[in-house]
């Protein structure tokens, strides 16, 4: 069934509500075909992040269309695994400039200073998934590790769409640093 009206009219809103339930679960620990969707920078008073959504690739089975967030640390200790991702999927890490950037709508679920940010939405990639706990106990995804790209994203330049600001590169930074621990953090 597709629609409310349809598990209404079939008696089946207890069907309903337990696959809704499911839907809501953390996928099971694993490498998935991710496809990014979108792309943030947030600045807030000590620290910098890069929060990216993902969906799992149409055709990767019965999870398809679910959403994974990685939130990418551009500070502290972690700072080269975030290098490593952004190096991965393509983002120069000097794209990543708030003066540059558009500036998005305050979040009032998380403080900081949000921007659109470079990235070539579109990229499909294969990630290992696993779990973290919150603090309310309850398990989340975390993007473990992105592993390869497997499929470049889409050049939309010719047709005068821009789903993003435009990635000039193939991504690295002459920067050094410590990188990111990517979670599964709804922002």
């Amino acid at each position: 069934m597709e629609r409310l009206r349809d598990y209404i009219r079939g008696g089946q809103v207890h069907r309903l509500r337990d696959e809704a339930q499911a839907g809501r679960e953390p996928l099971p620990p694993g490498e998935y075909t991710l496809e990014l969707t979108d792309a943030v920078l947030v600045e807030d008073h000590d620290t910098d992040c890069l929060d990216l959504v993902w969906r799992v690739a149409i055709g990767s089975g019965e999870h398809a269309g679910r959403r994974i967030y990685q939130r990418l640390r551009l500070y502290g200790a972690s700072w080269s695994y975030s290098i490593a991702a952004l190096d991965l999927i393509g983002i120069p890490v000097g794209s990543l400039d708030s003066r540059a950037l558009p500036r998005l709508e305050p979040d009032p679920r998380r403080p900081g200073e949000r921007f659109r940010a470079t990235a070539p939405v579109g990229i499909v990639v294969v990630a290992k998934v696993g779990h973290w706990q919150g603090d309310d106990g309850r398990p989340r995804h975390q993007v473990e590790r992105l592993l390869r790209v497997a499929r470049p994203a889409p050049d939309l330049r010719g047709l005068g769409l821009a789903l993003a600001p435009p990635v000039d590169g193939a991504g690295g930074s002459t920067d050094d640093g410590a990188g990111a621990d990517d979670e599964d953090i709804p922002f």
